[in-house]
């Protein structure tokens, strides 16, 4: 299955919550990272840049590799050199044939000057597209994910929101909470079903 991680951190770098938000964002994406490629998942991610969600679940996703595992992670970016760049260094200690590179057009004005927030979102569509499933964290809410989540309710995908950081995530939380709510209730109510004969 193809697992499509967006977020990141809410708060600027010079905001006091920064560096704590980090700390947890590093934690909880390195430990998706290594769950989804240990139970055979791939990676779906776009941003190698500090403070995004992918990185970490990057990070936690290389440290998990098996010579028996066919799991790989896909890289969809834009075509910015800085970000190339930084692609470049993340992914060089892992072997050729667990990386997938889509690199996408960089939008611009009539100027031509990069938009960038239109750039990351092309990106960003190209990985949902590919995806079964969206695991969003946190994204600031003046950021491309807050367009993409959206997007991806309004095209009926699986998406898990996780709420912790706050952010864009939490907003598409807020939109399909009755719809994830009643999601729950019924695999909990199948569950209970099947494990019901267990009962003395």
């Amino acid at each position: 299955m193809k697992v499509f991680v967006i977020g990141g951190v809410v708060s600027r770098p010079n905001d006091q919550k920064y560096k704590p938000q980090t700390v947890v964002l590093r934690k909880s994406m390195q430990e998706v990272g290594r769950t989804l490629i240990r139970r055979g998942h791939d990676l779906l991610i776009c941003s190698p840049h500090r403070g995004s969600a992918d990185i970490d679940a990057f990070r936690g996703a290389a440290k998990a590799f098996t010579p028996a595992q066919r799991s790989c992670v896909e890289f969809h970016a834009p075509d910015l050199e800085d970000t190339q760049q930084e692609l470049d260094l993340l992914i060089r200690s892992l072997p050729q044939h667990r990386i997938r590179r889509f690199i996408h057009p960089v939008s611009a004005d009539d100027r031509g000057r990069p938009n960038l927030m239109y750039s990351w979102l092309l990106s960003q569509m190209s990985a949902l597209v590919r995806s079964q499933i969206v695991l969003a964290l946190g994204g600031r809410t003046d950021g491309s994910a807050s367009l993409l989540l959206p997007i991806a309710e309004a095209q009926q995908k699986q998406i898990l929101p996780l709420t912790f950081l706050g952010g864009a995530a939490t907003q598409s939380f807020e939109r399909q909470r009755n719809e994830l709510a009643s999601r729950l209730a019924d695999k909990k109510s199948s569950c209970m079903t099947r494990t019901a004969w267990l009962k003395p």
